[in-house]
């Protein structure tokens, strides 16, 4: 009777502690978070059960919306990390103008988004210490490679606390081919809403945000609809 109630004791405690492994497990694969001397964000914090695999799911298409006046694409959820519950800050940056980089030391050619109005632009919010995303530079680097004829860029904005100084080393031995840069003071993820990396933010031609906090693998789909709007 005694061994009995033990092993129902084990196996309560077993499946009451698994949702939060399984959960933690996920969320360090999907995205870094901020250290832990870092006030944690809530949307995100709430968000860890949602976060998804792309390689495992393929999303829907998107949906017709508008930005302004325009006919434009809005993006499934499942584009993202966190899914339908998503950053809320994130999500209402879109359809926005896009705010100005605040950055410094760049490795490439310096680069500012008035500039490169009339360019679908994929700001990457990335850093070293990141292992999902330097996981994703190859990706990035295939991406220039593919649609550097079509008036697409990519720029690297590296978290402003530490690991920048690795970024030049970093940046050789993924063979990076677009321009990269520090984050200003953190002025750049604050103005973005940048709570975890890497995040994603792809622009317009018309230097309105489109989609804020993809995951990596959902970017060249967002690249590929807004080309065909033009």
């Amino acid at each position: 009777m005694i061994h009995m109630t033990l092993e129902r004791i084990r196996t309560n405690w077993t499946k009451a502690l698994a949702p939060a492994v399984a959960i933690a497990a996920v969320m360090a694969i999907a995205a870094c978070q901020p250290d832990s001397s870092d006030p944690p964000p809530s949307d995100a914090a709430q968000s860890a059960s949602r976060v998804k695999d792309t390689a495992l799911k393929q999303p829907s298409e998107p949906a017709p919306a508008q930005v302004g006046s325009r006919a434009t694409t809005s993006f499934p959820d499942e584009y993202f990390y966190f899914g339908s519950r998503r950053s809320a800050a994130l999500r209402n940056m879109e359809g926005q103008q896009a705010k100005p980089l605040t950055v410094k030391n760049w490795i490439g050619e310096a680069q500012t988004l008035s500039d490169l109005k009339g360019k679908i632009v994929v700001v990457d919010f990335w850093a070293t210490w990141c292992r999902p995303c330097v996981n994703a530079l190859p990706h990035n680097v295939e991406l220039v490679n593919q649609y550097k004829e079509r008036d697409v860029v990519f720029i690297g904005v590296h978290d402003a606390k530490r690991g920048s100084e690795s970024m030049a080393t970093v940046a050789q031995q993924s063979r990076i081919n677009y321009s990269l840069a520090v984050d200003d003071g953190g002025q750049s993820a604050r103005a973005y809403n940048v709570t975890f990396w890497p995040t994603y933010v792809v622009l317009d031609r018309q230097g309105v945000v489109r989609a804020a906090g993809l995951e990596p693998g959902s970017v060249e789909r967002v690249i590929e609809k807004l080309l065909a709007e033009n």
